[in-house]
């Protein structure tokens, strides 16, 4: 079975149990502190420790938290088999069966909003991926699916704030520096928007295509926008489209035809 996490106050307490106990059964058998030793405990004393042990965690009411975990990740993996299929209705109730047993679980709550947005519930998987994002101590990762939501949700301003906080533990994170420039640029921000997208082709290879030419013509849209136009044709006039997939060579033309209308 794959663990994704494992609830570390629950090792804890664990550990502070597996102590005490022990404590009390070095003084049950009168061991001397200068004398111990796992190599000098009989088997009956290490039996002693597991029981002493055992029933800690009995008393203690341990073992449900270590249950619940176990079970929720039976039906995280249920749902995680129920995505593959495409069956995000069946993924979305294993999940919440999940839930209710690790409610705070930021895998968990990944999970649930990625299923919920499949489904069109667009606010309630927002909200999800924040509480994920929250509870998982502000993960890159979740945060960059936070402004990815955020952005096709329309709300730019909670979008800018996520990615924000994914470029502040990562300046160089590529993906999310994309994301700033279109969420810049949405907001009226276009030289802001080209900052990015320069220091994003500087990290490319000119000659991966499929990558670098899409993120040129973002930056051509964003110079005709400026009446920037000759900025513009230097731009698409240069770009290889005998190179190009068909539907990339008819983005090239669409951006040059518009460029040369506004000159």
């Amino acid at each position: 079975m794959k663990f994704d996490t494992f609830p570390i106050a629950t090792v804890d307490r664990l550990s502070i149990i597996f102590t005490q106990f022990a404590d009390l059964a070095i003084g049950q058998f009168h061991i001397p502190m200068t004398s111990i030793s796992y190599k000098t405990y009989s088997p009956l004393s290490w039996s002693c420790l597991v029981l002493l042990l055992l029933v800690g965690c009995k008393t203690l009411n341990l073992a449900n938290p270590i249950q619940d975990w176990s079970e929720s990740r039976t039906f995280l993996h249920a749902g995680d088999e129920a995505t593959k299929e495409g069956h995000h209705t069946l993924a979305l109730e294993q999940y919440k069966k999940a839930s209710q047993l690790t409610p705070n679980d930021p895998v968990i709550l990944e999970r649930l909003s990625e299923s919920n947005w499949e489904l069109g519930n667009r606010t309630r998987a927002i909200n999800q991926m924040a509480m994920a994002a929250n509870s998982s101590g502000h993960d890159p990762s979740k945060l960059s699916k936070l402004a990815q939501m955020n952005y096709e949700f329309g709300d730019l301003n909670r979008a800018l704030q996520a990615i924000m906080r994914v470029l502040d533990q990562d300046a160089q994170a590529i993906e999310s520096r994309i994301l700033r420039a279109r969420i810049y640029k949405q907001l009226n921000l276009p030289s802001k928007a080209l900052d990015d997208l320069h220091f994003v082709l500087g990290k490319f290879n000119e000659e991966d295509y499929d990558q670098y030419v899409p993120l040129q013509l973002e930056v051509a849209n964003i110079y005709i926008q400026q009446r920037r136009f000759q900025n513009a044709l230097s731009i698409v006039t240069t770009i290889p489209v005998v190179k190009l997939e068909d539907s990339l060579v008819v983005r090239v033309l669409q951006t040059h035809a518009r460029a040369l209308q506004q000159l």
